[in-house]
């Protein structure tokens, strides 16, 4: 039953995230405020994401105790199935960005889930995570000339 409230908490949460981006992008996009990519369409996307993070949760006990427990034993965080812990670090990471900016939260936020996937060493994580938060920097800054967060650190 708690996997269940776990996927409904996240479902809720999502289909709130997804109802303010849409208002947003209802009431501001047409005075041309933002950016091809902006706020209301990233809200939408993380929202999105949640709401089919918290259906898998929610329907994740049909396959099975013995899938489960398999998978349970793969996973980095005992305590977590991947899902679940995948759903919290995205909802942290959405709350981490304006505090901490762009390049700094994409840069935890990488070394946590390659950490939490549990396939590499502690150094190559952190060259992995490295390399994929300064690939996606460029991505937005660059070729996208998005404006991304600066946070408290200025970065």
């Amino acid at each position: 039953m708690g996997e269940r409230l776990w996927g409904l908490a996240l479902v809720a949460i999502g289909s709130l995230w997804m109802w303010d981006g849409w208002s947003l992008w209802q009431s501001q996009r047409s005075d041309h405020m933002f950016d091809v990519l902006g706020p209301d369409r990233y809200l939408m996307l993380v929202g999105g994401l949640l709401i089919i993070c918290g259906v898998i949760i929610g329907l994740q006990n049909i396959k099975g105790q013995a899938a489960a427990a398999r998978e349970q034993e793969e996973f980095v965080l005992p305590y977590l199935n991947a899902p679940k812990a995948f759903a919290l670090l995205m909802t942290v990471y959405a709350v981490i960005i304006p505090v901490l900016g762009y390049a700094l939260s994409t840069l935890l936020f990488f070394m946590a889930a390659y950490t939490m996937a549990g396939r590499q060493g502690t150094i190559k994580t952190a060259m992995t995570s490295v390399l994929s938060a300064g690939l996606f920097y460029v991505i937005f800054e660059t070729l996208a000339h998005m404006s991304l967060p600066k946070g408290i650190f200025g970065i």
